[in-house]
Protein backbone atom coordinates (compact mmCIF):
# COMPACT_ATOMS: atom_id res chain seq x y z
CA UNK A 1 0.00 0.00 0.00
CA UNK A 2 2.80 2.48 1.06
CA UNK A 3 4.69 1.69 -2.29
CA UNK A 4 1.73 2.19 -4.17
CA UNK A 5 1.07 5.50 -2.96
CA UNK A 6 4.52 6.38 -3.21
CA UNK A 7 4.46 5.42 -6.91
CA UNK A 8 1.25 7.73 -7.17
CA UNK A 9 2.58 10.74 -5.26
CA UNK A 10 6.25 11.22 -6.67
CA UNK A 11 5.09 12.31 -9.71
CA UNK A 12 3.96 15.46 -7.91
CA UNK A 13 6.96 15.71 -5.74
CA UNK A 14 9.25 15.46 -8.87
CA UNK A 15 6.67 18.18 -10.59
CA UNK A 16 4.89 20.17 -8.55
CA UNK A 17 1.97 22.03 -9.89
CA UNK A 18 2.37 25.35 -11.00
CA UNK A 19 1.36 28.17 -13.85
CA UNK A 20 4.29 26.84 -15.84
CA UNK A 21 2.15 23.60 -16.18
CA UNK A 22 -1.06 25.08 -16.25
CA UNK A 23 -3.39 24.10 -19.49
CA UNK A 24 -1.97 25.05 -22.30
CA UNK A 25 -4.06 26.63 -25.64
CA UNK A 26 -5.28 23.84 -27.62
CA UNK A 27 -4.86 24.40 -31.44
CA UNK A 28 -6.94 21.27 -32.91
CA UNK A 29 -10.45 21.18 -33.10
CA UNK A 30 -12.39 17.95 -31.53
CA UNK A 31 -15.67 16.79 -32.91
CA UNK A 32 -17.48 15.86 -29.62
CA UNK A 33 -20.86 15.17 -32.03
CA UNK A 34 -19.26 11.68 -32.32
CA UNK A 35 -19.95 10.63 -28.74
CA UNK A 36 -23.59 11.21 -30.00
CA UNK A 37 -23.45 9.23 -32.74
CA UNK A 38 -23.93 6.14 -31.54
CA UNK A 39 -25.81 4.60 -28.36
CA UNK A 40 -25.06 4.87 -25.50
CA UNK A 41 -24.44 8.75 -25.76
CA UNK A 42 -23.15 10.68 -22.40
CA UNK A 43 -26.20 11.70 -20.04
CA UNK A 44 -25.56 14.90 -19.80
CA UNK A 45 -24.77 17.22 -23.29
CA UNK A 46 -21.30 18.07 -22.88
CA UNK A 47 -21.28 20.00 -25.95
CA UNK A 48 -22.83 22.67 -23.33
CA UNK A 49 -21.21 25.32 -20.81
CA UNK A 50 -17.61 24.22 -19.78
CA UNK A 51 -16.25 20.85 -19.12
CA UNK A 52 -12.86 19.14 -18.78
CA UNK A 53 -13.37 15.92 -20.70
CA UNK A 54 -10.29 12.71 -20.04
CA UNK A 55 -10.01 10.64 -23.05
CA UNK A 56 -8.32 7.07 -21.42
CA UNK A 57 -7.79 3.77 -22.47
CA UNK A 58 -8.86 1.07 -19.74
CA UNK A 59 -5.34 -0.65 -20.24
CA UNK A 60 -3.30 2.72 -19.87
CA UNK A 61 -0.99 2.42 -16.42
CA UNK A 62 -1.17 6.54 -16.89
CA UNK A 63 -4.78 6.74 -17.53
CA UNK A 64 -5.38 4.41 -14.52
CA UNK A 65 -3.05 7.50 -12.23
CA UNK A 66 -5.36 10.18 -14.20
CA UNK A 67 -8.97 8.68 -13.25
CA UNK A 68 -7.61 7.86 -9.81
CA UNK A 69 -6.97 11.58 -9.45
CA UNK A 70 -10.01 12.57 -11.24
CA UNK A 71 -12.01 11.12 -8.55
CA UNK A 72 -10.40 12.12 -5.81
CA UNK A 73 -11.72 16.15 -7.41
CA UNK A 74 -15.00 15.02 -8.15
CA UNK A 75 -14.97 13.67 -4.29
CA UNK A 76 -13.92 16.79 -3.09
CA UNK A 77 -15.72 19.02 -6.02
CA UNK A 78 -18.84 17.06 -6.84
CA UNK A 79 -20.05 20.43 -9.45
CA UNK A 80 -16.43 20.32 -11.34
CA UNK A 81 -17.71 19.16 -14.46
CA UNK A 82 -15.40 15.96 -14.99
CA UNK A 83 -16.29 13.48 -17.92
CA UNK A 84 -14.00 10.41 -18.91
CA UNK A 85 -13.91 8.81 -22.54
CA UNK A 86 -13.24 5.36 -21.84
CA UNK A 87 -11.79 2.61 -24.90
CA UNK A 88 -11.17 -0.34 -24.46
CA UNK A 89 -12.43 -3.77 -24.39
CA UNK A 90 -15.01 -4.40 -21.97
CA UNK A 91 -13.97 -7.09 -19.91
CA UNK A 92 -11.66 -4.35 -18.65
CA UNK A 93 -13.31 -2.00 -17.33
CA UNK A 94 -14.01 -3.55 -13.69
CA UNK A 95 -10.06 -4.03 -13.09
CA UNK A 96 -9.82 -0.27 -14.31
CA UNK A 97 -12.68 0.99 -11.92
CA UNK A 98 -11.37 -1.58 -9.32
CA UNK A 99 -7.84 0.23 -9.01
CA UNK A 100 -9.26 3.92 -10.06
CA UNK A 101 -12.32 3.87 -7.72
CA UNK A 102 -12.89 6.73 -10.54
CA UNK A 103 -17.06 4.94 -10.96
CA UNK A 104 -18.31 7.96 -9.52
CA UNK A 105 -16.87 10.13 -12.62
CA UNK A 106 -19.36 10.43 -14.92
CA UNK A 107 -18.14 8.21 -18.07
CA UNK A 108 -18.92 6.45 -20.97
CA UNK A 109 -17.11 3.32 -22.58
CA UNK A 110 -16.53 4.51 -26.34
CA UNK A 111 -16.48 1.52 -28.27
CA UNK A 112 -14.98 3.39 -31.46
CA UNK A 113 -11.80 3.46 -31.43
CA UNK A 114 -10.58 5.04 -34.72
CA UNK A 115 -13.32 7.80 -33.89
CA UNK A 116 -11.83 7.95 -30.22
CA UNK A 117 -8.29 8.66 -31.52
CA UNK A 118 -9.88 11.08 -33.55
CA UNK A 119 -11.02 13.14 -30.85
CA UNK A 120 -7.87 11.88 -28.33
CA UNK A 121 -5.28 12.72 -30.22
CA UNK A 122 -1.99 11.12 -30.56
CA UNK A 123 -1.59 9.65 -26.85
CA UNK A 124 -3.66 8.66 -23.51
CA UNK A 125 -4.95 10.34 -20.92
CA UNK A 126 -5.65 13.05 -23.16
CA UNK A 127 -7.51 15.93 -21.01
CA UNK A 128 -9.45 19.03 -22.48
CA UNK A 129 -11.02 21.91 -21.26
CA UNK A 130 -13.80 22.62 -23.59
CA UNK A 131 -15.91 25.51 -23.44
CA UNK A 132 -19.62 25.45 -25.66
CA UNK A 133 -18.26 22.07 -27.58
CA UNK A 134 -14.53 24.03 -28.12
CA UNK A 135 -11.82 22.20 -26.65
CA UNK A 136 -10.04 25.50 -25.23
CA UNK A 137 -7.46 24.12 -23.16
CA UNK A 138 -5.29 21.05 -22.84
CA UNK A 139 -3.33 19.43 -20.35
CA UNK A 140 -0.28 18.97 -21.83
CA UNK A 141 1.59 16.55 -18.91
CA UNK A 142 -2.09 14.98 -18.35
CA UNK A 143 -3.00 14.61 -15.07
CA UNK A 144 -0.45 16.40 -14.05
CA UNK A 145 -1.97 19.74 -14.92
CA UNK A 146 -5.55 18.91 -12.73
CA UNK A 147 -4.98 21.49 -10.24
CA UNK A 148 -8.42 21.62 -8.76
CA UNK A 149 -7.69 24.90 -7.35
CA UNK A 150 -7.39 26.44 -11.11
CA UNK A 151 -9.95 24.19 -12.25
CA UNK A 152 -12.50 26.11 -10.11
CA UNK A 153 -11.15 29.31 -11.21
CA UNK A 154 -11.07 28.34 -14.85
CA UNK A 155 -14.65 27.44 -14.10
CA UNK A 156 -15.64 30.83 -12.73
CA UNK A 157 -14.26 32.77 -15.31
Amino acid sequence: MGVGMLSFASPFVLNPLTDSTAPVVNKRPINLDLLYKYSPTPAVDLRKGKQIIAFMSLTCPHCKKAAYLLHIIHKQHPDYPLYMVLDGAPEHKNAFFSETHAEDVPYLLYRHTEEFVDMAGSGVPSIYWFKDGQAVLKSEYAYYQLDPSYMGKWLKQ
